[in-house]
């Protein structure tokens, strides 16, 4: 109404990616809401992609805002 026009309303998640860094190949995937918790993904990704890959090492970054 504001507006004067039918706006839509979206739902936001989070998506977490390992990848290698050489081959760009994503070897894990996590999906939660848009108030999960960064720090509970890391380690389910690392695991995941130990199952599959040797790890040598592991370079992760804090999130960052998109504006």
């Amino acid at each position: 109404m504001k507006y004067g026009k039918e706006m839509t309303r979206a739902e936001w998640v989070k998506c977490h990616v390992m990848c290698g860094v050489k081959t760009n190949i994503v070897t894990a995937v996590e999906i939660g809401d848009k108030h999960a918790s960064n720090v509970k993904f890391f380690s389910p990704l690392v695991e995941t992609t130990s199952r599959n890959f040797m790890i040598a090492e592991v370079s992760a970054t804090r999130p960052m805002a998109v504006c």
